[in-house]
């Protein structure tokens, strides 16, 4: 990834701590859950919500490729991951007292 003009590549959570302020700091120690944090979509709003402080709790099937991007740039952000189905309530439930 390209920051600014002097032509250094930064790492994704290298260049999240060059910008604190994104947001105003709302997600600062804010829990958040995010379904469906496998996919590509939720595993990008996963890396932006850690990069800007929040506890996020991903919940979500097992991805159906390998490699996937959830993979990728799981090492690059910290979060509770729980496979599991979204339709059963109370595994949803339990994921989210335990957290």
């Amino acid at each position: 990834m390209r920051l600014g003009n002097s032509g250094e590549t930064d790492s994704f959570m290298a260049m999240s701590l060059k910008y604190p302020h994104l947001f105003g700091g709302v997600y600062r120690n804010t829990r958040v859950l995010v379904t469906g944090h496998t996919g590509f979509k939720g595993s990008w709003l996963c890396a932006w919500l850690s990069a800007m402080g929040a506890n996020v709790l991903g919940f979500s099937l097992n991805s159906s490729t390998d490699p996937n991007h959830f993979q990728l740039i799981a090492p690059s952000h910290a979060l509770r991951s729980v496979i599991g189905d979204i339709r059963d309530i109370s595994a949803l439930r339990d994921a989210w007292d335990d957290f």
